[in-house]
């Protein structure tokens, strides 16, 4: 027997069929009232949390998919790292930049397929920050790798990829108007 303790609705989404399912909440100052529901009373939450359910409802499938994307990221194809943790947003304002059509469930199948480039999410701005400022990057030495700082904090991370504390970046832009660049030299 195996006993999850879990406020996670995505947890209880997950459960296998055999689950059993009590709640246990206390009333007043009285010990704690343990009531048994059925698996059923969960299932809204499989509706809510269907794109991460169905996700990782098929482990094999997602192991192998998470492979093929640790193998994109180690090949040649350049990187965008951005500091959201969705990525539709982006691939969305390329492809419509591009001129390519595409539909709701498409997004990512066309920017895959026409994009010169992956786009990967970092989570936050310090994830990030965090990231690019690593200095144990040797597996990136031959690759081509960007990050994109959304513009309500920007300038502030672009500042704190420092010159003087990481040696490793290079100004090559300040001009507010056109961009503010720095490329990071290969460590070897």
């Amino acid at each position: 027997m195996i006993i999850i303790t879990t406020h996670s609705s995505a947890t209880i989404s997950l459960a296998p069929d055999y689950a059993t399912f009590y709640e246990m909440f206390r009333q007043d100052n009285d010990s704690p009232k343990i009531l048994k529901v059925q698996r059923g009373d969960y299932a809204e939450m499989q509706v809510v949390n269907k794109d991460f359910y169905n996700k990782i409802s098929n482990q094999k499938s997602r192991i192998k998919e998470l492979e093929n994307e640790r193998t994109e990221l180690v090949q040649n194809k350049p990187i965008l790292f951005v500091e959201d943790t969705y990525t539709q947003i982006y691939k969305l304002a390329w492809l419509k930049l591009n001129d390519i059509d595409f539909n709701q469930d498409d997004i990512d199948n066309k920017f895959d397929v026409n994009a010169r480039f992956s786009i990967y999410g970092k989570g936050n701005k310090d994830n990030l920050q965090g990231f690019l400022n690593n200095p144990c990057m040797n597996e990136w030495n031959s690759k081509t790798i960007a990050g994109l700082f959304d513009f309500d904090d920007a300038y502030q991370n672009y500042q704190k990829l420092k010159t003087n504390i990481s040696p490793w970046w290079t100004v090559k832009s300040e001009n507010e108007v056109t961009g503010l660049y720095k490329k990071r030299a290969l460590l070897i």
